[in-house]
């Protein structure tokens, strides 16, 4: 992404949509995560991306399910890296565009970032070429059809579930499935929990796409 593009587009999801700061997130949908199969398959999970952590609570909560696990931090605002001090390895950057290499994390975990993104294609095609080949996303998205949901100035995203599977799907995850759930401590808002597991894209396409990112950025 050019810099000057990314400039315009940082401002938004960042100074204006938190402008005394990063504002802490609900910690309940990692509760309601576990209770949804994010423990699933712990024993394979030693290395977790955590994209887009608020402050440190969030990677506290995900530590507690993945406690022999090595972590990753990656957040693109600069005034939540304080707040994250002393947790795992921090990453100021873009999710977008990572700077990590290909098939490093057994997991990626994501709560109310996806919907943030200025390519959703593009942020999935890159997480899944971070994750190994098997390695699984679990990512809580607001569902934008309740009160209390996700249309905000700062959603640029409001898609319904299957246009979320359809984009995984292109993407190069597999087995996705997805559970409603309704989060009354965060003003009755009703949100996804998705999850899916890495395989190579379906569609000759998507799959070159994938082949081009790993051979550009190893």
């Amino acid at each position: 992404m050019k810099p000057p593009i990314w400039q315009v587009y940082d401002w938004l999801q960042t100074e204006s949509a938190y402008p005394h700061g990063p504002m802490p997130a609900a910690t309940v949908h990692i509760d309601t995560a576990v209770r949804h199969g994010l423990r699933d398959h712990v024993a394979d999970v030693h290395e977790v991306l955590l994209v887009g952590p608020s402050t440190r609570h969030e990677y506290d909560k995900l530590r507690a399910v993945f406690p022999l696990a090595r972590f990753t931090l990656l957040t693109c605002f600069a005034a939540e890296l304080p707040g994250l001090a002393d947790t795992g390895e921090v990453v100021l950057g873009d999710m977008h565009d990572t700077p990590f290499k290909s098939d490093s994390f057994d997991l990626v975990f994501s709560s109310n970032v996806l919907e943030h993104a200025f390519s959703p294609y593009g942020a999935l095609l890159e997480l899944r070429r971070v994750l190994k080949l098997g390695g699984r996303i679990y990512s809580v998205i607001p569902t934008f059809e309740t009160d209390g949901g996700g249309n905000t100035p700062w959603h640029l995203h409001c898609m319904s579930e299957m246009q979320w599977f359809s984009l995984l799907h292109k993407a190069g995850f597999g087995a996705a499935s997805s559970t409603r759930v309704r989060e009354d401590s965060v003003a009755g808002a009703e949100y996804y929990h998705i999850t899916a597991h890495a395989v190579e894209p379906a569609w000759p396409q998507h799959a070159e796409a994938l082949r081009r990112l790993r051979e550009l950025k190893g």
